[in-house]
């Protein structure tokens, strides 16, 4: 895309969360087991579903 004076404009592609299973990546990474961090992963989850909305509807 083209940008206006003053606007700079960002781009990334998109991945779904079905692809990407954050318990196994605790899990293979971290060795730990991933049931102790439902609640961070929650938090993780709700924040990344809150930036691509803002970042579909824009920020006012």
């Amino acid at each position: 895309p083209t940008s206006g004076p003053g606007l700079l404009w960002c781009w990334h592609a998109l991945q779904a969360a079905a692809t990407f299973h954050p318990g196994v990546f605790v899990l293979k990474n971290y060795g730990e087991n991933p049931e102790s961090y439902n609640e961070e992963l929650k938090k993780l989850e709700l924040l990344r579903q809150v930036s691509m909305w803002l970042a579909f509807c824009g920020v006012k």
